[in-house]
């Protein structure tokens, strides 16, 4: 037996009937995977592309160590990956493509996007490794707006009130004021004076 979920929401069991809407709105899916600025025959090639998925199994709880290959199919200029070569912690390699990343584990996700980040990529092609971000990007981004979606559907206030982000300190009251300089590279000197010399 499961038990059933609790929101500590003052009111919630009054927001249940407003939760489903009477009124029918038309989902736009282009939205949902980042794509809907994009053109006509883009989106119909991203789409049939999205939809393949990987024959192996790339369920692992082991964390990526490294990306070790990307293979990408090129149209429109966009380009989707095909195959995508990781190394985890048991030292085996585990192959899938972009349509796999819905299944894999967030925290697999999060280490290739570190990967990304500590710039460990730099094996790889470099037009490889800017659709490898790209292909991260897009899919983090439409998971960020499902998650909002739903969170917003349950009325959970954290996506109802505005963000309170605080501007970037840039001095330290803490820290006292010391004057600029510039290290000199030539060694001391000392000159002596010869006394004998007439």
């Amino acid at each position: 037996k499961t038990k059933a979920a609790r929101y500590e929401i003052k009111g919630i069991e009054d927001m249940v009937p407003t939760l489903q809407s009477t009124i029918k709105h038309a989902y736009n899916k282009d939205a949902s995977m980042g794509i809907k600025h994009w053109g006509k025959r883009c989106k119909l090639w991203y789409r049939s592309q999205v939809s393949k998925f990987s024959k192996q199994n790339i369920y692992s709880t082991k964390a990526i160590l490294g990306v070790k290959s990307v293979s990408v199919k090129k149209l429109h200029e966009y380009g989707h990956l095909e195959n995508i070569m990781v190394k985890r912690s048991d030292q085996q390699l585990y192959k899938f493509k972009e349509g796999n990343f819905v299944d894999l584990h967030l925290n697999n996700i999060k280490d290739m996007l570190l990967l990304v980040v500590q710039h460990k990529l730099f094996h790889l092609d470099g037009s490889d490794i800017v659709n490898f971000i790209m292909a991260l990007r897009m899919y983090t981004r439409s998971l960020i707006l499902k998650r909002r979606v739903e969170d917003l559907q349950l009325g959970v206030e954290s996506y109802q009130k505005k963000l309170n982000i605080t501007k970037a300190q840039k001095t330290f009251l803490e820290i006292e004021f010391k004057e600029p300089y510039t290290p000199s590279y030539d060694p001391p000197k000392i000159i002596y004076e010869d006394l004998d010399v007439e």
